[in-house]
């Protein structure tokens, strides 16, 4: 069940994770077609090697029953329960006039890219060709 119960944590999780503001589980999850084959993957893979023969003998797992999986869900959801709860009480008590423009998170990927880019090159337009940055295909290095 443990096993079971983190994998489980794993899915729940990659949904909290999908946006920092906003509901946990919002219209925008709905439109990542590459997330939902993902997760879908995952949880087939996880019920093969728990509850197929062959399996069990290589991952060295026994069979669970429908109320053991509905435990492991159960407790595995409240990641989701609590990131909600989080972000609900969050947007309760931040209010926007308190909040400077500069600290306001990028709402778009390209944004994103481009405070990462000032911040790494110290906002020098000249370095950003040279800035190594994690999230650029390839070798790593902006073209």
């Amino acid at each position: 069940m443990a096993f079971s119960t983190f994998v489980l944590f794993q899915l729940c999780n990659a949904l909290a994770a999908r946006n920092e503001d906003g509901p946990v589980l919002g219209r925008h999850q709905l439109h990542n077609r590459t997330l939902w084959i993902c997760l879908a993957a995952v949880l087939a893979l996880q019920v093969v090697a728990v509850q197929v023969h062959v399996a069990q003998g290589v991952f060295d797992t026994v069979s669970l029953s429908p109320a053991q999986w509905a435990i492991c869900l159960a407790t595995a959801s409240t990641v989701l329960l609590t990131e909600h709860v989080w972000r609900a009480e969050q947007a309760r008590f931040s209010h926007p006039a308190d909040v400077k423009h500069e600290n306001r998170p990028c709402q778009t990927p390209q944004l994103r890219r481009l405070a990462r880019l000032k911040k790494v090159t110290g906002g020098d337009p000249a370095g950003w060709t040279r800035a190594r940055l994690p999230f650029v295909r390839g070798n790593g290095w902006l073209r």
